[in-house]
């Protein structure tokens, strides 16, 4: 994995989707929905394209390792990763199970 969360093209990527974000914060809170809610909102926009790319577990991944004082070889930062993608599928597929009765 080694630099390639902090590649150009993943550069671009987060401001397009930070810019996309922040214009549809605006645009909502203008029509007068709640800050709090449009915020949520606007940060769920395109967090699946990040995630199926792997961007999401690479910056999850070095979030921890910046947090825990702590560099991981390529190899490491592979592993890591792995499990990162691994905690979420499993949660995804038992959030699958769950019903919610109103």
């Amino acid at each position: 994995m080694g630099q390639t969360s902090d590649t150009p093209t993943v550069r671009a990527h987060l401001a397009f989707t930070n810019k996309m974000r922040a214009d549809l914060f605006d645009k909502w809170h203008k029509q007068g929905f709640e800050p709090d809610s449009v915020g949520r909102a606007a940060n769920r926009v395109a967090t699946n394209v990040a995630w199926e790319k792997g961007i999401t577990a690479a910056f999850l991944m070095l979030t921890m390792c910046n947090r825990l004082g702590c560099q991981l070889n390529d190899e490491g930062q592979f592993r890591l990763i792995a499990f990162i993608r691994g905690l979420y599928d499993g949660a995804r597929e038992t959030m699958k199970l769950v019903k919610v009765v109103a």
